[in-house]
């Protein structure tokens, strides 16, 4: 984890983007907390500004509409909402041709991401998840009721999945009720598809041990959960994680994609491969932590 949901505000942000185009939009880098070794904050109104981040030419930031579409090519539909009080980051993802679409990591504030699904003309076939900590699944069964869509996991997460409402009582002093069983369970090379899209699944362990990424190759991005952040990496000393499969999922695969790869974490800003491998302190270039 980084620093992801609970039962919090939410703040949207869009992420629809043309093939191969290099602007992204992003939210706030997070304050420090649960998912990954740094963090920052965001806004806590639905109405926010987002700021757009030239990913790729480094360009830093300037105040835009939350619009976020750029041109008219036919590409991947995709928007962002910050939710929970652990400020976690659920993407909606939609096939613009048949409007079929994904949920990936619903972590909390259910009711937004439904209006959202709805704003954007989208039919919710499947729930995807990168891993099992409570700030990603905390509205997956409100989700999965309300749209009929089927709850995809990796089988490894499932002690994690389980043990969500005493997490919950031992970070929030709160109570919920057990996360429904996945539907379906995610495996290493598997496709995921909806509409005319396809996301790749590699596993990823050493946040948790299921925890796995999903690699869009048409559009050039990846969402990659709590893995890899922009400047940090996932926390490692969470139960069940494991830094030095961390760090060698990192690099085996997330670092071997090309560099104009869009990197979308879990918490944070959005970056891109390239800038990781270059300047990210613990997996970049000149990072000096080679095992935990």
């Amino acid at each position: 984890m980084r620093a992801g949901g609970g039962h919090g505000r939410q703040s949207r942000f869009s992420l629809t983007r043309r093939r191969a185009h290099s602007r992204i939009v992003a939210s706030r880098p997070l304050k420090p907390g649960l998912n990954g070794v740094s963090g920052g904050g965001a806004d806590d109104t639905e109405q926010r500004r987002t700021r757009h981040c030239d990913a790729l030419s480094g360009s830093g930031y300037r105040t835009g509409n939350r619009d976020g579409r750029i041109g008219s090519e036919k590409s991947m539909l995709i928007t962002g909402l910050t939710v929970g009080l652990l400020q976690e980051n659920c993407y909606i993802l939609g096939c613009e041709e048949t409007l079929l679409g994904v949920i990936v990591d619903p972590g909390d504030s259910a009711r937004a991401i439904l209006k959202e699904t709805d704003e954007m003309g989208l039919s919710i076939e499947k729930i995807i998840n990168t891993h099992a900590h409570f700030d990603h699944v905390l509205a997956v069964n409100t989700v999965r009721e309300a749209t009929g869509a089927a709850f995809h996991l990796h089988q490894d997460d499932l002690p994690i999945l389980r043990s969500a409402p005493d997490r919950v009582r031992e970070w929030l002093g709160a109570r919920v009720e057990p996360i429904v069983e996945p539907d379906c369970f995610l495996e290493h090379g598997q496709r995921i598809e909806f509409g005319d899209e396809s996301l790749e699944v590699r596993l990823a362990p050493g946040h948790s041990p299921g925890h796995v990424i999903f690699v869009d190759h048409g559009n050039r991005q990846v969402f990659a959960g709590d893995t890899l952040f922009r400047g940090s990496i996932g926390r490692y000393d969470l139960p069940l994680a494991d830094g030095a499969a961390l760090l060698r999922s990192i690099r085996e695969q997330l670092l071997t994609l090309p560099d104009e790869y869009v990197v979308y974490p879990g918490h944070g800003e959005a970056t891109t491969i390239g800038i990781e491998r270059e300047s990210n302190p613990f997996v970049g270039r000149m990072a000096t932590l080679s095992s935990l």
